[in-house]
C-alpha cells in the first residue's frame, strides 16, 4: 500500500475507529492515543505486505484489541487503587468546561446525560456478542460485510445478530423507561 492510498484508508476509517474506541473507553483522551496507536499498527503491518482485503474490518479488530488491553489495565490500576497499593499520582486536571455545551441550560445539560447513561446501560446489558455487533454496525460503521469478516461469519449471520440485538435493546430500553417512571427502583 503506497502513501497516498494510506492516507485514503486514514481518512475513511479513523473517524469508524476513534468512534468506535470512544465507545468502548468512555474517555476521549484515551480513544484519540489508542486511534493513533491503531493506524500506526497499520501502517507498520501494510509497509511489510499487502493490506487486508476488509482493512475497515483489519483495523477495527485491532482497535478492538488495544481497547480490551487498555480497560484490562484499567481495572488492575483500579482494584490497586481500591487495596491502596496503587503509587501516588498527581491530581488530574479538571477539563475546560469553556464552549458550547458550558452556554447550555443546565436542566438540558443533565437530562441529555441521563439518557446517554440510560443508552450505555441499555448497550451495556446486550451478550458480548450483540453488543459488539452494534457497536461495529452503529458505532463504528461498518458494513455487515465487514462485520463478518471482522468477527469470522457471515452476512446472514451478522444481520440475525443485529436483528436480535435490536429486539433486546428495545426490550431493555422499554424496562429502563418503566424503572424510571417508578422512580428507578423497580419496586412496583
Amino acid at each position: 500500500m503506497n502513501g497516498t492510498e494510506f492516507v485514503g484508508l486514514y481518512d475513511i476509517q479513523y473517524p469508524r475507529i476513534f468512534r468506535y474506541l470512544l465507545w468502548r473507553l468512555r474517555q476521549r483522551d484515551a480513544a484519540e492515543e489508542l486511534a493513533a496507536e491503531v493506524f500506526a499498527i497499520a501502517l507498520r503491518t501494510f509497509q511489510q505486505g499487502p493490506a487486508p482485503a476488509q482493512a475497515g474490518g483489519w483495523l477495527v479488530d485491532v482497535a478492538d484489541h488495544l481497547a480490551s488491553r487498555t480497560l484490562r489495565r484499567q481495572q488492575v490500576e483500579e482494584l490497586l487503587d481500591s487495596a491502596g497499593l496503587a503509587a501516588e499520582r498527581a491530581p488530574e486536571e479538571l477539563p475546560d468546561r469553556a464552549g458550547p455545551a458550558a452556554e447550555r441550560d443546565p436542566e438540558e445539560l443533565a437530562i441529555g446525560r441521563l439518557e446517554h447513561e440510560t443508552v450505555r446501560a441499555c448497550v451495556d446489558a446486550l451478550n458480548p456478542e450483540q453488543r459488539k455487533v452494534l457497536l461495529l454496525r452503529i458505532v463504528a460503521g461498518l458494513s455487515a460485510s465487514e462485520i463478518a469478516e471482522t468477527l469470522g461469519t457471515t452476512d446472514v449471520m451478522v444481520r440475525n445478530l443485529q436483528l436480535r440485538a435490536l429486539r433486546t435493546l428495545r426490550t431493555i430500553w422499554k424496562e429502563a423507561e418503566a424503572n424510571a417512571g417508578r422512580g428507578g427502583t423497580g419496586a412496583q
